[in-house]
């Protein structure tokens, strides 16, 4: 199918090639997450997905109930910025 960026691929092979413990419902902090290809991939592994880009995102991936994007530079991000534990951190 059609994705929004080749981050898709990069993270799919990461994902396979390590054989990353991602499970159901994890939460993941992706760092420069637009245009979303990353973003995409990790949300249909039905993980939860902060984006963090000041760039847009896709909107197949904006509509999607697991992804929160946070349009700022990471370099902005506090402990304020989450309620929640975060499991994975990853960035292209």
């Amino acid at each position: 199918h059609e994705v929004p960026s080749r981050a898709y691929y990069k993270i799919a092979e990461a994902y396979e090639a390590f054989d990353l413990p991602m499970e159901t419902g994890e939460k993941v902090l992706e760092l420069g997450s637009a245009p979303g290809g990353a973003s995409l991939f990790l949300l249909e592994q039905e993980l939860q997905v902060f984006g963090v880009d000041p760039a847009n995102m896709d909107q197949r991936v904006l509509k999607e109930k697991n992804f929160k994007h946070l349009k700022k530079p990471f370099e902005t991000l506090n402990s304020d910025n989450f309620q929640e534990n975060i499991d994975w951190i990853v960035s292209d």
